[in-house]
């Protein structure tokens, strides 16, 4: 097993990467998150009608464009081809036994970049588990969204929270203009070494939006690879 490397990936670095690619590649991550939430629902209580169905990231939603189409049934022939290829679309894993329905064992269990909600166990990307509590959770009631850092806080810690961004306001600040990006796992601060490639990006670019989303896609896997408080890498470390 193996996680390949920037300059051998599928989905090629995401300078590479034009509009319609990126806007295929999110499509091709919802509907594989939202597919194995729907098994599951459907295995565990016998009923698909109990399946909610979550969001992959708040920062890259598809935009309904004159050719959706076109990129639905494109993410559905990506999603072949990463099959075929054996490789997890959303860590990059490499690995022969990998099809689809080991791929389905590795999104629920072993993929690094994908978390169980913690209130409601549904599968979702790590990156966008604070937007999940906030919007779809099954107990989404029980958080609110804290508009400095977006992390979403329980009822009983927002005077906690909120006390510590008293006491710390220097992790507010702007990271070259881009706010900072939480983990809602451990609360670290996961762009705060990517400054310099924020300066390479050029808002007036027509692929702004695509570099963007790669880029922080790049972050969260670099994290999530190293989170100490990603229950899947420690499962790993212990096979």
């Amino acid at each position: 097993m193996e996680i390949i490397r920037s300059s051998e990936s599928f989905t090629q670095d995401y300078e590479e990467l034009s509009e319609d690619l990126s806007q295929i590649h999110e499509k091709a991550k919802h509907d594989e998150i939202n597919n194995v939430n729907r098994s599951f629902s459907s295995r565990m209580m016998g009923d698909t009608s109990s399946y909610f169905e979550t969001s992959t990231t708040n920062r890259s939603k598809i935009m309904e464009t004159e050719n959706e189409v076109s990129i639905i049934e494109n993410s559905e022939l990506y999603i072949e081809n990463l099959n075929k290829n054996h490789i997890c679309i959303f860590c990059e894993e490499k690995n022969e036994k990998f099809n689809e329905n080991t791929l389905d064992q590795h999104y629920r269990n072993e993929c690094p970049m994908l978390v169980n909600c913690y209130r409601c166990q549904l599968i979702v990307e790590a990156s966008s588990l604070s937007y999940h509590l906030c919007n779809d959770c099954e107990f989404k009631s029980d958080y609110r969204k804290c508009n400095k850092c977006d992390l979403a806080i329980s009822r009983n810690e927002r005077i906690k929270h909120q006390r510590y961004h008293n006491n710390n306001k220097q992790d507010d600040a702007l990271i070259n203009g881009y706010k900072p990006i939480r983990c809602q796992l451990c609360n670290k601060i996961i762009n705060s070494k990517y400054g310099i490639y924020y300066k390479k990006l050029d808002k007036n670019d027509k692929n702004y939006n695509n570099n963007l989303t790669m880029l922080e896609n790049k972050m969260w896997k670099d994290h999530m690879l190293n989170c100490k408080n990603n229950e899947r890498n420690k499962i790993k470390r212990s096979v």
